[in-house]
């Protein structure tokens, strides 16, 4: 395919969610392991009026998105947790959420991904409550963006802002 090509199926699909704050590549291994493409990608998002973010769902261990995107100053964070690799199990998605606030509590947020499967949305209902407790707040992906944004443009921050720390960590969901 054509950078002229991919550009304009890029452009199609972006269009097609007039509201839509991000882009994910949900079933992208191997374009995401690709450099030529990712640039591809970057270069079109960061050509749009929007301002949009990535979501990298770490679908391989060989990602370049996050280069990528870091390259065309387009905001993005990478999957920390997938809530249902493992389908239908509910102690597995209880697992995954105890894992997600480990990692949230330890970087000062965690990105987890998951189906909208009736097991999955199950476990959410019933542990999503409980998150506060533990104190964790859970936050969109946009939202967790804008904060770590406005931190780092108020502390002048010398870190990537994907490192960012906060005292209350915060649990993120797709």
């Amino acid at each position: 395919m054509s950078k002229q090509e991919f550009t304009r199926i890029v452009d199609i699909s972006i269009d097609a969610v007039p509201h839509a704050q991000g882009i994910n590549n949900h079933m992208g291994s191997l374009l995401t392991s690709n450099s030529s493409h990712m640039e591809w990608l970057m270069q079109a998002i960061a050509n749009r009026d929007e301002h949009l973010f990535f979501v990298d769902s770490k679908t391989t261990a060989k990602t370049v998105a996050g280069d990528a995107a870091l390259s065309y100053h387009i905001p993005s964070v990478r999957r920390d947790v997938f809530l249902d690799s493992v389908a239908n199990d509910k102690d597995f998605v209880k697992q995954q959420i105890q894992q997600l606030i480990k990692i949230a509590k330890q970087q000062g947020y965690a990105l987890a991904i998951g189906h909208p499967h009736q097991t999955t949305l199950s476990v959410l209902e019933q542990e999503l409550s409980k998150l506060s407790a533990q104190e964790v707040e859970l936050v969109t992906v946009s939202g967790l963006i804008n904060t770590a944004i406005s931190k780092k443009l108020a502390n002048k921050a010398t870190t990537p802002w994907q490192k960012y720390s906060s005292l209350s960590p915060k649990a993120v969901k797709n």
